[in-house]
């Protein structure tokens, strides 16, 4: 915002170019949502150039840090990113792609990327770095590229963009060097965590396509302009999730949050809208949405790709790599060897990082290009397999088992009684499987060789498999040193849990409650596997929402409300249809209609849905909107003794009269006539004796809004008697 500020004191007219952009943003997404209820269309690619401007070395980030950032993009905003989840049923694809631009400004081959070297260390937020008269370097046409500059803005600032409408010389965005990338695509690279995912990129990204920050930069009354967002008072850090603001629970994970990166995943199918509202056609970066900045000057002909290739194999994930096909994008598929089912995703870039595999497992994976008109076939398969993680688990001991250890464990399939041992024991050859989502309750039974001391009890499980105990929720049981025997417990796996064998610690100590890790002076510690499943299925739909009722009915509006709907597990919203078409999703018991057409009859349902994406059966509800009721301006002769109206004819109607003291209504009598059509219309006028000459207006109120515009006034005739 600071950015902002800035180049509102410098451009008294920006202000008001953004609200004439935020004016046709909000018809642009009413019309999206009226015509199909949701976007569809061809997805749309954007070219980017990448200025690096550096002080030093660390600051000249390499080619594979920044495709690592072009990655993260097209991920977040195609909705393929590995950490996604289905917490929020409006999640959206926005159908945005990016690519590092193959065509520079003059024509020539290029990468995409410019690098420059400068005495600068910090540029602050007044565009400096996008002016060569001030050290950095002018954009490239920003009518048909995304300009991105790399450099060190200093002041804690991790990026800023330029919203639709200021000046076209420092149109972009700006991201410091230790946040531009993605520490999960390679190693080496220049990042500083928490901000290593290449977030920050995708948030300002937003902002450059007319996105707000989600709590719309104010308190609970102070809009996003997104319906589909849920209200907030202010931004939120770290990952809080299940923060609650405004009457509902945040949505942290909202790239135009200010939470950490690993724990953004999303834009919404309303955030989608206003994106491609600014992309569309009449919006102010229509022109870039139309660029195209590929070899071969948007000529493509598909074809198999050359040079498939893997690289940086771990135990979870893999680089590949292939070979450019001129002005293609690319499909690529990945399945373990010997299953039927492929794992695909869509690439602009000529690489990937395939996350989450499974360790010590052969896979296969093929490339295939694509054309707007044609796809090629998929090349000849390459196979890899992952590796083996081998954890290492930090030492824990007792140094004396004389007087008390541990006796028996209980926990599942674990009944496990031993001797003292020698303060440690490895049981990792015993196991038990535990459900995510289950509670578990774990007895642990302690032995005294005599007296009866004061013991403490601590259990750790490795969730997520990375060979230690420190993340969050892995310690899962603890109690004080007491002389209680046995020790019962309970704890729930969490569904964050990684599936598969992981390592379960159990420690008695006397006289502390122990850590996981260390050694300390009387009990023992033991180790047992535990193998984490799925959760449960949950098969069973919840409830209907009972009692759909309509009020507050309007020509336009409506609000309905019902009653909660309940489930096995926990309703998680409700779906409402007008007629076939979703027109929204809410958490609460009630919604606002608007955009409804007066005296009309609508059918709305409503459906509860849970977590396990079980469906209620519907509650339906019909009801009419209200008709307008129009109230006309008055209009009467002060005098008709001497003339009156006696004859009009129009449309089929004919009505005679006589003199009616100034003003009657014949809104009983209807005329017939089609829109761009000439009809004829003829009317008179009855004299008491002598005739006058009159003058005529005939106004016909077209729109139906109870005015009578100059527009609407026909004509004014010069006096004759009878008119025709």
């Amino acid at each position: 915002m600071h950015n902002l500020e800035y180049r509102q004191s410098k451009d008294p007219m920006l202000h008001q170019r953004m609200q004439e952009i935020e004016d046709f943003t909000l018809r642009k997404v009413k019309q999206m949502n009226t015509s199909q209820g949701k976007i569809v269309g061809n997805v749309i690619q954007i070219p980017v150039v990448v200025h690096v401007i550096y002080s030093n070395s660390q600051e000249n980030i390499s080619e594979a840090q920044i495709q690592s950032q072009i990655a993260v993009l097209n991920e977040d905003f195609r909705r393929t990113n590995a950490d996604q989840t289905d917490k929020w049923s409006q999640a959206a694809d926005s159908e945005i792609e990016f690519y590092l631009a193959e065509v520079d400004a003059e024509g020539n081959t290029t990468n995409g990327i410019t690098r420059k070297a400068s005495t600068t260390t910090e540029w602050g937020t007044t565009d400096a770095m996008k002016l060569a008269s001030q050290g950095g370097v002018n954009p490239w046409n920003t009518e048909e590229y995304l300009n991105i500059w790399v450099c060190n803005i200093g002041g804690g600032i991790l990026g800023y963009a330029q919203f639709p409408g200021g000046s076209a010389a420092t149109d972009g965005v700006v991201i410091s060097p230790q946040y531009f990338g993605s520490s999960d695509k390679g190693s080496n690279f220049y990042l500083m965590a928490p901000f290593d995912k290449g977030r920050t990129t995708t948030h300002e990204v937003g902002h450059f396509l007319n996105l707000r920050h989600i709590w719309g930069d104010g308190g609970c009354g102070i809009d996003d302009a997104v319906a589909d967002t849920p209200i907030s008072d202010g931004a939120n850090y770290g990952c809080a999730a299940e923060s609650s603001s405004c009457g509902s629970e945040d949505m942290v994970q909202n790239y135009m949050d200010y939470s950490d990166d690993s724990c953004m995943n999303l834009y919404t199918l309303g955030q989608k809208s206003r994106m491609r509202a600014v992309l569309a056609e009449g919006g102010f970066r229509r022109s870039l949405a139309l660029s195209d900045k590929k070899r071969g000057g948007g000529a493509c002909s598909a074809a198999v790709p050359n040079g498939l290739n893997t690289s940086s194999i771990s135990s979870s994930r893999v680089v590949i790599t292939w070979d450019s096909v001129a002005a293609a994008t690319y499909d690529v598929r990945y399945r373990e060897i010997g299953t039927s089912s492929w794992n695909s995703t869509a690439v602009s870039a000529t690489s990937i990082t395939l996350t989450e595999l499974s360790e010590n497992t052969q896979y296969e994976v093929q490339v295939r290009s694509k054309c707007t008109s044609e796809i090629s076939a998929y090349s000849a398969s390459v196979n890899f397999r992952t590796s083996e993680t081998i954890l290492s688990y930090c030492t824990s001991k007792g140094n004396s088992v004389t007087d008390e250890y541990i006796q028996t464990v209980q926990l599942g399939g674990i009944n496990n009684q031993s001797g003292s041992g020698n303060g440690y024991t490895d049981h990792t050859d015993i196991f038990t499987n535990l459900a995510k989502g289950d509670t578990n309750t774990i007895t642990i039974t302690p032995f005294w060789t005599g007296n009866v001391y004061n013991e403490g009890y601590g259990v750790f499980i490795d969730y997520n498999q990375d060979g230690d105990f420190e993340d969050s929720g892995e310690i899962v049981f603890t109690k004080s040193p007491s002389q209680i025997t046995p020790v019962i417990g309970s704890f729930t796996i969490p569904d964050s849990a990684k599936e598969g064998p992981t390592r379960m610690r159990v420690i008695l100590s006397y006289e502390e409650t122990p850590e996981a890790c260390g050694t300390y002076e009387y009990g023992e510690t033991e180790d047992y596997t535990v193998i984490i499943g799925a959760v449960a299925s949950d098969i069973e739909a919840p409830t209907s929402p009972a009692d759909l009722t309509a009020n507050n009915i309007t020509e336009t509006t409506i609000d309905l409300s019902w009653t909660a709907a309940s489930d096995n597990v926990g309703v998680i919203g409700y779906d409402i249809l007008q007629g076939t078409i979703l027109i929204g999703s809410v958490s609460d018991t009630s919604i606002n209609i608007t955009g409804l057409v007066a005296n009309t009859e609508y059918d709305f349902t409503v459906f509860a849905k849970d977590a396990a994406g079980n469906v209620s059966n519907p509650e339906t509800i019909t009801i009419t909107t209200k008709d307008i009721i129009l109230e006309y301006c008055d209009s009467q002769g002060n005098d008709s003794s001497y003339e009156w109206i006696d004859f009009v004819s129009f449309g089929g109607m004919t009505n005679s009269s006589g003199n009616n003291a100034g003003y009657a209504d014949f809104t009983d009598k209807v005329a017939n006539v089609t829109r761009g059509s000439t009809a004829q219309l003829i009317i008179s006028a009855g004299f008491r004796s002598s005739s006058y000459v009159e003058f005529w207006s005939v106004w016909i109120d077209f729109n139906k809004d109870g005015i009578f515009q100059i527009l609407k006034n026909l004509q004014v005739v010069p006096p004759q008697v009878p008119l025709i």
